[in-house]
């Protein structure tokens, strides 16, 4: 039960911001932007919730984002060739609220 609800408001806020974007670049809107930081606050309260949790937490809340951008690319009619620098921006993007995790982990933990 604990692992759906990240996935879940992970999914709900990268599909929001897709949603947002179309037809633009997801890159290109506020949307996106405001998503990522709600996403990051989101895993550092994730891990004052579930300590101990937090690489797993992060990795369901910014999941999605690859998978969404995957789906609306082949249902736009686009090609596959960028998806994995999107892999890899995801994970960059991913490294802040990986980082908050970690710390508000190990100062509860303590």
């Amino acid at each position: 039960m604990r692992w759906i609800f990240p996935l879940l408001v992970g999914s709900g806020l990268w599909g929001f911001s897709i949603w947002s974007a179309y037809p633009r670049e997801l890159w290109d809107i506020p949307a996106f932007w405001v998503s990522w930081g709600i996403s990051i606050l989101l895993t550092g309260g994730l891990a004052a919730i579930f300590p101990g949790q937090n690489r797993i937490n992060t990795t369901l809340v910014f999941l999605p984002l690859p998978i969404i951008l995957a789906v609306t690319t082949f249902a736009t009619g686009g090609g596959f060739g960028l998806l994995p620098l999107s892999v890899l921006l995801v994970i960059v993007l991913s490294l802040p609220a990986w980082g908050l995790a970690a710390i508000v982990d190990r100062f509860l933990t303590r």
